[in-house]
């Protein structure tokens, strides 16, 4: 559109159209169905909703220690996630969120954190805070030795894998 909002979409052949409206900060708007017969013109006049909506927080460990770098996930009911990174001082945030019910969790890797959060927007002006403030390190190991079963010989270069419901992992035994 042009410096006054307004806009020209014209060479049209008659048919069936779809006509959006984009731009960052505000919601979309999508006018749906438009037949528009060879010869017609058209006014279609449309107000976007701008999105002052802001989640912010900060990510710390059980212990209060500052998580840089943790990733964000903020889920939308029925929308495709929007993810964001905590800075070195563990901040985040997220402007631009329109009304509407979220979830919010935090991930970083080395490190769980168990907390799921739900909030609303309940305007366009909203700001709402979610702490994350129960990261701990990820401690749990297992470890112990290979060897030839007929002989008793320690095995090195063995191939060890792990994987369940968390992920999967693979390592090789040392050659020492």
């Amino acid at each position: 559109s042009l410096s006054d909002g307004s806009y020209l979409l014209n060479r049209l052949v008659g048919g069936s159209y779809s006509l959006g409206f984009t731009k960052s900060g505000f919601s979309d708007t999508l006018v749906t169905s438009l037949v528009i017969s060879d010869g017609d013109s058209r006014t279609i006049n449309v107000n976007l909703v701008i999105l002052n909506g802001t989640l912010n927080g900060q990510t710390k460990t059980v212990t209060g220690e500052v998580l840089p770098d943790a990733t964000i996930q903020i889920q939308p009911q029925g929308k495709t996630s929007i993810y964001a990174s905590s800075d070195e001082n563990g901040n985040y945030s997220v402007n631009s969120l329109s009304a509407g019910n979220y979830s919010v969790t935090a991930s970083k890797a080395g490190y769980r954190s168990s907390q799921v959060t739900t909030f609303t927007i309940s305007s366009t002006d909203s700001v709402v805070t979610v702490n994350f403030y129960d990261f701990q390190k990820n401690t749990a190991e297992i470890n112990g030795t290979v060897s030839d079963a007929s002989s008793g010989l320690p095995l090195a270069n063995v191939q060890v894998s792990l994987s369940g419901d968390n992920g999967s992992v693979t390592a090789q035994s040392s050659s020492s």
